[in-house]
């Protein structure tokens, strides 16, 4: 099994450089990186780590994030997709999981850390209503079939939400995420994504809403992402209420 780690990147050097040095023992005939540039980026060409074997750099006219990934993704020859953000970090171990793949999935949930910290987390959405508070996974912890890729690419129209419409798309499709028995983690998570960002969690919720309003789904819901925008916009209201009883009772 062959693997392509996919990144768009927009004027990120420091943090390439850092992806390029956590995955540097791993490239072989076996594992690419691609790496989709803007073409308003400071030009990559030229640096240390775009001349070296298996690791292939394209300066794309993208319309967005997602279109850069689904370039990346046309141009990838591995089995196996997995989409990373260019300040994270990949471990090891991902060389062993991948004689463990079995060609007959197509959607492998990885176990991952996050930041700084240790805690390893393993998350792999089992029903619908893991969806309702957003994004159950993050697609930088989706290990995706090709054959899956290709067959149901990014939608562009999505600037911010386009992997949680992908994820539940194929999740609809009974295209169901299977959780890695590694209990290593595989990537590291960075912070500095543009989902990290509290000013633009409302937006990301509200492209969440568009999208299952377009499923059709009951208005009920729509509550636990109606709640969070909410949460999100008058955090005093419900920073006194306790924990537990904030996401029993409301979802956030």
């Amino acid at each position: 099994m062959s693997l392509t780690i996919v990144t768009a990147s927009l004027n990120a050097y420091d943090n390439l450089a850092l992806m390029y040095e956590s995955i540097r023992g791993l490239l072989s005939e076996n594992i690419e990186w691609i790496i989709c540039d803007s073409i308003k980026s400071v030009d990559l060409t030229s640096t240390y780590f775009c001349s070296k074997a298996f690791v292939k750099v394209y300066s794309v006219d993208d319309c967005g994030i997602y279109d850069a990934i689904n370039q990346g993704i046309s141009a990838a020859r591995g089995d196996w997709i997995l989409v990373l953000g260019s300040d994270d970090l990949v471990f090891p171990c991902i060389v062993h999981l991948l004689s463990d793949f079995d060609s007959d999935e197509l959607i492998y949930a990885l176990p991952y850390t996050l930041g700084n910290s240790t805690r390893v987390y393993r998350r792999c959405p089992t029903s619908i209503f893991h969806f309702l508070r957003g994004m159950p996974l993050s697609h930088q912890c989706l290990l995706i079939n090709r054959v899956l890729c290709s067959k149901f690419p990014y939608d562009i129209s999505f600037k911010y939400a386009s992997d949680y419409h992908w994820l539940l798309n194929a999740f609809l499709r009974g295209y169901r995420p299977v959780k890695s028995l590694s209990s290593f983690p595989v990537v590291n998570m960075g912070l500095s994504g543009v989902s990290s960002s509290r000013s633009l969690r409302i937006l990301i919720a509200k492209e969440f809403l568009t999208i299952l309003r377009s499923l059709s789904l009951p208005f009920y819901f729509y509550i636990p992402l109606l709640l969070s925008i909410c949460n999100t916009r008058f955090s005093n209201y419900f920073s006194g209420l306790p924990r537990a009883f904030r996401h029993n009772f409301f979802g956030i």
